[in-house]
């Protein structure tokens, strides 16, 4: 059975980093996706310039010294604390031999045939910074249906920081649009998605008010294709609030890792990929 551990929200901990791969190499497990928001987002590094510096001063390294891509495969999404003008930093140390793989809106297939595919976009949200955020499901035709919607934030171009309103994004496709296009043809019984949100209504997207804060449109796209697994993070807390990590849409699985990037060692899930997945939820 392969195995596959994922974690999200390291928020710049080195050291959960560290933890995470070593984990996974002592336990001979074949891949490591991390969930997006990887770079710190304290006030004092919280820029394009810094969150990059930290990718390439920090994490390529570390990367570097303890990957060995012949035993273990480690793929990646931003998420929306990640500023997205360093998506194509990304990318280009990939090319150079950074020994991860970018899977955001793309399709990594493991050994046993299971496609894992990213998607970073997540809803609105109260905060000011926006490059990740779009509309949600199908039908809305504003961003004024979420709660606590900040609509006016900044988005990074380059290593600045420019005004956005959400409202320029509503002739673009949805989260619900997008996931549809991103699986077309996929065999959904060996799909794993891997979204920075989780969907709407479930034990994987509690927030500190006990409010739903979760996908609308991840929700419908999980209850219409009904893929193998879908593995999120996003809400730190949702976890110790809802009392499980794990909840079924129909057939689907949908696991939340809840993981918090204050403390040494961080909260993972592992999965064995199986003719059902196999999940777990500990500290390494």
């Amino acid at each position: 059975m392969e195995r596959l551990l994922f974690c999200a929200d390291l928020h710049g901990n080195l050291g959960q980093f560290s933890r995470v791969l070593a984990h996974a190499l002592t336990e001979r497990i074949g891949h490591v996706v991390f969930g997006g928001d990887l770079t710190p987002k304290d006030a004092a590094r919280r820029t394009p310039a810094l969150q990059r510096a930290f990718l390439r001063d920090r994490l390529c390294p570390l990367f570097r010294e303890k990957v060995d891509p012949d035993r273990l495969q480690v793929l990646l999404i931003l998420g929306n604390d990640d500023f997205r003008s360093n998506r194509d930093f990304v990318v280009d140390q990939q090319r150079d031999g950074w020994p991860v793989r970018m899977i955001d809106q793309e399709r990594f297939v493991t050994e046993g045939g299971f496609s894992i595919v990213g998607y970073s976009s997540v809803p609105s949200t109260p905060f000011r910074f926006k490059c990740w955020e779009r509309r949600d499901a199908f039908g809305d035709t504003d961003f004024g249906s979420r709660p606590d919607t900040r609509v006016e934030g900044v988005i990074s171009e380059g290593d600045e920081l420019v005004p956005h309103s959400l409202e320029s994004m509503l002739d673009r496709p949805s989260i619900e649009e997008e996931l549809r296009e991103l699986t077309d043809g996929l065999d959904q019984d060996r799909l794993v998605l891997v979204t920075h949100a989780p969907p709407f209504g479930t034990v994987c997207d509690l927030n500190r008010g006990r409010k739903h804060v979760g996908s609308r449109g991840l929700r419908a796209f999980i209850e219409e294709r009904q893929p193998y697994l879908t593995l999120h993070g996003h809400i730190h807390e949702t976890v110790d609030l809802s009392g499980d990590f794990v909840e079924r849409i129909g057939r689907t699985r949908c696991a939340a890792v809840g993981n918090d990037h204050r403390p040494a060692r961080p909260w993972v899930v592992e999965v064995g990929l199986g003719e059902a997945p196999v999940l777990r939820r500990y500290r390494v």
